[in-house]
């Protein structure tokens, strides 16, 4: 094989390494950033079921019915919670929220709909609270793992192609 062709053929491997190598760290940044859309809506959610029952006191039903979010209709959680209710729809949210965030959630679900309204006033507060918590360290997390995924591959990438020239 000639020199010419050994060259190309090495160019050819190391730009398809490296393309693979960022696009591998954009998906993973797509990731995070909808990660941290999907807890920034169900601050919002918590934030909204509080209001509700703060003003009309309807049935959670009624509640889950009204509210609307493009973020949570796209990854499923909005037909789950109006059929089957809060638990399950936050259980069918493995993938998206992070095992803190999922505590929170059902451990708010499995406390809301008592009878007392200055109780569950006081849950939605709290738990809206502690969302706005996580989702403030969740944006720090995703800021840093941004840079992480935007550099660490393309370097990996530079590494294995100078390994094999």
């Amino acid at each position: 094989m000639s020199a010419i062709l050994q060259t190309a053929v090495k160019l050819t491997g190391s730009a398809v390494v490296s393309l693979t190598a960022v696009i591998w760290g954009q998906k993973r940044i797509r990731e995070e950033r909808r990660k941290t859309a999907v807890l920034a809506e169900m601050c919002s959610l918590v934030g909204f079921i509080g209001e509700r029952i703060k003003v009309f006191a309807p049935p959670l039903g009624e509640i889950y019915a009204d509210f609307s979010s493009d973020v949570l209709s796209d990854c499923g959680f909005l037909p789950v919670l109006r059929t089957h209710g809060m638990k399950a729809a936050v259980e069918s949210m493995s993938d998206l929220i992070d095992a803190d965030v999922r505590e929170t959630l059902i451990r708010f679900a499995q406390s809301l709909g008592g009878e007392d309204r200055e109780e569950q006033l006081s849950l939605c507060e709290v738990t809206e609270e502690r969302l706005g918590k996580l989702l403030d360290a969740r944006k720090t997390t995703e800021n840093e793992r941004k840079k992480l995924y935007g550099v660490c591959p393309l370097l990996g990438a530079l590494a294995l192609i100078l390994m094999f020239i």
